[in-house]
């Protein structure tokens, strides 16, 4: 809804239907530069009466142009890429109101709206945010690095534990299987023992962390 153009109308009524009366409430939009007279003088009519009165147009002293806003709607009329009613605010990919100036920041990213500070999607770094912080994969330039590694400390060659960017496989030892390195390989005797240190090592963690 352009709040410069339409008028909502919020009310609630009572209707009698053969007797019991039934109430309605709901939501009415209201185009003025389309709609009669009557429909005109009616939501103003029944704004007026549910605000006890008019209400103040409150524009912005500095976002806005003029004082005065439109009499359905309240719209001020805002200076350049400025938005809100009262035009108290930069729109999306601007800063630095009220003088709203283009956000310098890549396409995977947006700006600080006071600063202009170019803000990366979550776990995502870089000039151009287009990586993954430490120990995280999956970048995506919309939600941002969502996987953390987890790869095990026991697990993975000379305690690495960044794993691939892309799949999310740790770096294993020989013997060493899946994509955090915490299972051993199928050989005789080595399963056992290496799936039985780690269970050692993550009780000792739970005790002494």
């Amino acid at each position: 809804m352009n709040p410069s153009k339409d008028l909502l109308v919020r009310h609630h009524f009572l209707i009698y239907v053969g007797g019991p009366q039934i109430a309605f409430s709901g939501i009415f939009k209201i185009n003025p530069s389309g709609s009669s007279r009557f429909c005109r003088d009616s939501a103003f009519a029944l704004t007026s009466e549910y605000n006890n009165g008019a209400l103040p147009c409150q524009c912005d002293t500095d976002g806005a142009l003029s004082f005065e806003c439109q009499e359905f709607g309240g719209a001020c009329e805002c200076r350049p890429h400025v938005i809100g009613r009262t035009c108290s605010q930069c729109r999306t990919g601007y800063f630095g109101f009220p003088n709203c100036k283009p956000c310098d920041c890549p396409s995977t990213a947006y700006c600080q709206p006071v600063t202009g500070q170019c803000i990366c999607p979550p776990r995502v770094t870089g000039d151009r945010c287009d990586s993954c912080v430490p120990y995280t994969y999956g970048f995506d330039s919309i939600i941002g690095c969502e996987v953390k590694c987890n790869c095990h400390p026991l697990g993975v060659v000379n305690g690495n534990l960044q794993c691939d960017l892309e799949t999310g496989q740790c770096q294993c030892k020989s013997n060493i299987v899946g994509r955090t390195c915490k299972n051993a390989k199928l050989v005789t005797g080595l399963f056992l023992i290496v799936n039985y240190v780690i269970v050692i090592y993550e009780a000792a963690r739970k005790i002494f962390v």
